[in-house]
């Protein structure tokens, strides 16, 4: 988990939707914005997850997958997870969310 100073606020994530250069790929969608420091956020609805628990293990898993990006080039990312994201297992959404790490 990312430390709460590393996390997007519910205004900048707000601003990251409009201003921001979207990433798509087939669970996820990578938002990105260039910034002086690093900070992240992921955005998982009930369309995605039924269960607030198993919303928040998607976020929990998203979270400690961008905490080593936090060490690179500093920029404010948003991960907004689509339909099927919440049956991926650990090792499958490490892959989608490098991929779209990459097309950065």
């Amino acid at each position: 988990m990312l430390a709460q100073g590393q996390r997007l606020k519910r205004r900048e994530v707000e601003t990251m939707r409009c201003r921001g250069r979207p990433r798509h790929g087939r669970f996820f969608t990578l938002v990105v914005a260039p910034a002086d420091e690093f900070k992240a956020g992921v955005v998982v609805s009930k369309k995605v997850a039924k269960t607030a628990v198993a919303r928040n293990r998607l976020r929990r898993r998203v979270y400690s997958l961008l905490r080593w990006r936090s060490k690179q080039q500093p920029a404010h990312l948003l991960v907004i997870a689509k339909t099927g994201a919440a049956e991926l297992s650990f090792s499958e959404l490490t892959k989608e969310i490098s991929a779209l790490l990459v097309k950065e």
